[in-house]
């Protein structure tokens, strides 16, 4: 931009001089946050664009910032681009809060009948949440779906222990809540073998349950069955 002047003075002379005046553009800087929304507790990352240099309100000197706030948050970010000249941006990060971690009352925790439900409780169970049941090994057992009052049960496919997985979820927001049940009868396998009950690495004596047998084996001590 040239910009002109005059000056005339007492005598009737006129002085004109004109300067050149250089304008630097603003940068455009633009601020993103990924993944947004998150889920309290997870983290994500700022990404500020648009300039050369950048500082982010309470936070570092970078393009990047990853971040974990307890609450939604808004955060700015100022740009400054070659010439000195800057503008700021500013991004919001929506925070779902997670539901509270299922409690499992009524847990039946061995699994000695296959093909009888065994029942469970969710004790603070809300309809404003949605409930998955998991078992691992999947192969193990049919969980049924949570009613409208927390309850659920497990069919035991095959005798033998697993993992019950319960999660509480407020849409993608998840709680989790494991719990285990153990197999109470013995392992079938041939030859010779360790019998395991659900409460010991050995057998003890007495013994009450299900010893599966196909092999020979030594019984090195006495036994009450």
């Amino acid at each position: 931009t040239v910009v002109s002047g005059t000056a005339i003075y007492n005598t009737g002379c006129t002085v004109s001089q004109s300067v050149n005046i250089t304008v630097n553009g603003i940068p455009t800087v633009t601020a993103t946050a990924s993944p947004n929304p998150i889920c309290a507790g997870q983290t994500s990352t700022l990404t500020a664009s648009g300039a050369t240099n950048y500082s982010w309100v309470g936070g570092p000197p970078t393009a990047t910032y990853t971040v974990s706030p307890a609450s939604t948050t808004t955060y700015t970010v100022t740009g400054t681009n070659s010439n000195g000249c800057s503008s700021t941006a500013s991004t919001t990060i929506t925070v779902n809060p997670l539901p509270p971690t299922p409690i499992i009352t009524s847990v039946n925790t061995t699994a000695c009948t296959t093909g009888t439900p065994l029942s469970y409780t969710i004790s603070n169970y809300n309809p404003a949440y949605t409930y998955q049941i998991s078992i691992a090994p999947t192969a193990v057992g049919t969980a049924s779906a949570v009613d409208a009052t927390g309850n659920f049960t497990v069919t035991w496919n095959v005798n033998t222990g697993a993992t019950i997985n319960v999660s509480a979820c407020n849409g993608t927001c998840c709680s989790d809540n494991s719990f285990v049940v153990a197999a109470c009868c013995s392992e079938n396998v041939d030859g010779a073998i360790t019998v395991v009950n659900a409460n010991s690495s050995s057998l003890s004596s007495p013994y009450t349950g299900i010893i599966y047998i196909n092999g020979t084996f030594t019984i090195d001590q006495n036994f009450t069955f």
